[in-house]
């Protein structure tokens, strides 16, 4: 009696051992990836991979590893079995197949829940393609270039060669294209510093494109996670053919930081200098100026909002600052006609590149009736540029109508020689170039091509110490990469630009 006691205690428990775990079988249809030369039975794997790995007692985690790699079913069918315990029953999962180290199926993320009881879902085409090719795949090879040259430094904006890193991603993301072989890290060039490459075999139906982007590493050190906002693509060409892309400055965006302490900045607008209305090519008479207005990019100068009018300067959060030749808000000398206001940009701002521009009211900028009549500085898009960066008060002052920026503030002169990358980098065709000199010198400020062509002359004069920027105009260049070389006395300093049109 004790003995078939035991015996049916065993068979109970044995069944609850059963009952507490689910099987679930996936499915995928290889025919068409064999049949089109995308996928070798021979050599190559297929794997499952989702949100349920972990779930499933995958140590690997989510979205990762090959603990699922499938076997042949029968034909051309693969599969693999997936045990989950029953506390999952009821579960959302969604999961994809890969092929071999990192070539996902094009489609979107499939879906199951976890049923009840032990069950084999149907069988998916890898990708939801069975398209049968007429024309087959060939191999090209590729190699990728990308001048690193303006991101080498340290610190957010740069490239640190011991620590951060650049990637070719994306070419098996969508479906069309295989990579083969190659490392996707690009390694500098041994002869050309800041040129980095990598050279990648992959795979694809000739005439057909696969698309690809670079990526950054650490990605958060970038925004974007690190990746290139848009998509590059290569067009497959006929077997066996070797392609060298051309040299490319990544699109990488670094975020910047916040300032941790509140800012001060003096805008200063010197009139005396002849100023001209830029809408009607008019000198503007200074004894009828009723102000000068300021209006930029950050919500402290009114974030480009409004119409260019004088209703712009009203409310409590106007979207146009005015300015004073009073004595008053930071003005140094009452009726100077240099029309100034401290602003003042509080902790947690965004700091890097600002753009801002003067307004000049007074009777007669009203009299053509234009829509947008206070825009009178300078033509669309030609603004002023500062850095909003921690540190000390800074004192800025411009002629207006002048892209040229003088710095007053002897405490903000520059103690060094230093040539500042272009802004924007690439830019098409217009971007602003910064620069400082020590002390009092003749200076030259040169743009080059490739070739070692002068291009451009950008300042020929001497300048005193004291931070300057220039701005360059491309209009009547064609893309590259084109160098700019400050000259001051003895020292030099030569950087590189991208102008994409």
């Amino acid at each position: 009696m004790t003995k078939y006691v035991f015996i049916v205690v065993l068979f109970a428990l044995s069944q609850f051992i059963v009952q507490a775990q689910v099987h679930v079988t996936f499915r995928v249809n290889m025919a068409a990836k064999v049949y089109n030369r995308l996928w070798d039975p021979a050599t190559d794997s297929v794997t499952l991979r989702g949100s349920f790995q972990e779930d499933a007692g995958d140590p690997n985690g989510a979205w990762n590893g090959f603990y699922f790699r499938m076997s042949l079913l029968g034909d051309t069918v693969y599969g693999v079995t997936v045990t989950f315990p029953t506390s999952k029953i009821g579960t959302a999962y969604e999961y994809r197949y890969i092929i071999g180290p990192d070539s996902w199926e094009g489609a979107l993320n499939r879906s199951f829940t976890c049923p009840t009881k032990d069950s084999v879902l149907a069988v998916n085409w890898f990708s939801n393609d069975s398209t049968r090719f007429t024309k087959f795949p060939v191999t090209n090879t590729v190699t990728f270039n990308a001048d690193l040259s303006s991101m080498s430094g340290s610190g957010l904006e740069y490239l640190e060669n011991n620590t951060d890193s650049l990637l070719v991603i994306g070419i098996d993301s969508d479906g069309h294209g295989t990579l083969i072989s190659g490392n996707r890290k690009m390694v500098e060039d041994s002869q050309v510093i800041g040129l980095f490459k990598t050279t990648l075999k992959i795979k694809g139906i000739e005439g057909d494109s696969c698309k690809w982007k670079f990526r950054f590493y650490p990605a958060e050190k970038f925004v974007n996670a690190g990746y290139e906002r848009n998509d590059r693509w290569i067009v497959f060409q006929p077997e066996g053919t070797t392609t060298i892309l051309p040299i490319i400055t990544p699109y990488l965006v670094s975020p910047p930081p916040i300032i941790v302490a509140p800012v001060t900045t003096l805008f200063e607008c010197n009139m005396n200098n002849h100023p001209v209305n830029a809408k009607n090519g008019r000198e503007i008479p200074l004894d009828s100026i009723a102000f000068i207005g300021l209006k930029g990019g950050i919500s402290q100068l009114g974030s480009w909002g409004g119409n260019w009018t004088e209703a712009d300067t009203a409310g409590p959060d106007p979207a146009m600052i005015v300015l004073h030749d009073d004595g008053f808000f930071g003005d140094k000398i009452a009726g100077d006609k240099i029309f100034s206001r401290n602003i003042t940009f509080p902790a947690g701002t965004t700091s890097g590149a600002i753009e801002f521009k003067f307004a000049a009211s007074y009777p007669a900028a009203y009299e053509a009736g234009d829509s947008t009549p206070l825009d009178n500085e300078g033509s669309f898009g030609s603004n002023h540029l500062f850095r909003l960066s921690d540190g000390k008060p800074t004192n800025l002052q411009y002629y207006f109508g002048s892209y040229i920026i003088g710095v007053n503030d002897k405490e903000s002169i520059s103690s060094k020689f230093n040539l500042a990358q272009n802004y924007p980098n690439p830019f098409n065709p217009a971007t602003r170039i910064t620069f400082s000199v020590p002390s009092a010198s003749k200076v030259h400020l040169t743009v080059f091509d490739l070739l070692g062509r002068e291009v451009a002359t950008l300042v020929n004069e001497v300048k005193t110490s004291g931070s300057y920027s220039v701005d360059f105009n491309a209009s009547n260049l064609p893309s590259g990469i084109y160098l700019y070389k400050l000259t001051a006395g003895s020292n030099s300093i030569t950087k590189k630009m991208l102008l994409l049109k």
